[in-house]
């Protein structure tokens, strides 16, 4: 008599629990932050510590409406992986080295799918025009060498768009390596969300893939996108944002609040009024998460990194 009651018992208050929790668990949204291997130095282009910071952010969370996971794409059951997201953001290399070199149709094919996807700094750009015409499918624009330059400078935001992705974003500055004029799909509906003026000098270079050419030269003191966001046909979403060389610019409240609001944007989960709340890791803990041998200029490396911290008022 004692088990038939407490089977009543569990038939009538725990197990309608158990299935709500249980179906709200299937209905979240799944973010993979996708990461290739990185070519280049300690603490810059860490795509692995990045893809796993922003998980942990997005988990820490505590949101029944979003999960996340980091994601290495190598094989081809890593990619294959990437049909259970909702949104998947790419921290990668580019040209050559970038993940999707040779299955750019995946891009389309998974957007097609309902995928939304982000892509971050040189993952914008692919090796060839069928890369190239993959990312404008999917979020409206790419790099394009010859067109397109990667200065690094300090970029002063100073004012969004409004746009749930600036929610709670204050105006900040932060050195990195900012691509800018980017190639811009014309059938698609880009939204600027953050735009900087680049200083004169840097438009200055000599023409090169990277370095300079007459559209860049001929523009002084305009502003540039750096933060684009489109919504597509297919009621997918996506956005590219031109930064993310330096892992430690993660320390600044308003740079990681940006990007977090885009990664919940992207995934189609509401944005808080006030912006997505994140602690602010230490200097030594990202420091603790890169795997690559120590750089030769480290001291001078850390040196002007810990000189912008400090200017953010940040202590360790």
């Amino acid at each position: 008599m004692f088990f038939a009651r407490l089977n009543l018992l569990f038939v009538l208050f725990i197990a309608p629990i158990f299935l709500v929790n249980l179906c709200a668990q299937s209905e979240s949204k799944l973010i993979v932050f996708a990461y290739g291997d990185s070519i280049h130095l300690w603490g810059d282009h860490e795509n692995k510590a990045m893809a796993h910071f922003f998980a942990d952010c997005i988990n820490g969370l505590n949101n029944g409406s979003i999960r996340a996971h980091a994601q290495y794409l190598k094989s081809d059951s890593d990619f294959a992986a990437l049909k259970s997201a909702d949104a998947v953001i790419v921290f990668a290399e580019g040209e050559k080295f970038h993940p999707f070199f040779k299955r750019e149709n995946l891009i389309r094919e998974l957007s097609d799918n309902g995928v939304s996807f982000g892509f971050f700094h040189y993952a914008l750009q692919p090796e060839d025009k069928s890369g190239y015409e993959a990312l404008d499918y999917a979020i409206g624009g790419h790099y394009e060498p010859f067109y397109s330059v990667n200065p690094s400078f300090e970029a002063k935001f100073a004012n969004f768009a409004p746009h749930p992705i600036a929610n709670g974003v204050n105006p900040f500055s932060i050195y990195d390596e900012w691509y800018f004029n980017i190639k811009f799909e014309s059938s698609k509906k880009i939204e600027a969300i953050a735009r900087v003026t680049p200083p004169d000098n840097v438009r200055k270079g000599r023409d090169g893939p990277h370095s300079g050419n007459k559209i860049v030269r001929s523009n002084m003191g305009a502003s540039e996108t750096i933060l684009w966001v489109c919504e597509n046909p297919n009621k997918t979403r996506g956005f590219g944002f031109t930064g993310g060389h330096c892992i430690f610019n993660l320390l600044n409240d308003d740079y990681r609040k940006l990007l977090l609001n885009a990664c919940l944007w992207l995934a189609a989960v509401e944005v808080p009024d006030t912006g997505v709340e994140s602690p602010r890791p230490k200097y030594s803990e990202l420091e603790r998460k890169i795997e690559k041998p120590i750089r030769r200029d480290i001291e001078s490396y850390k040196k002007r990194v810990k000189g912008q911290i400090e200017a953010w008022s940040i202590k360790d």
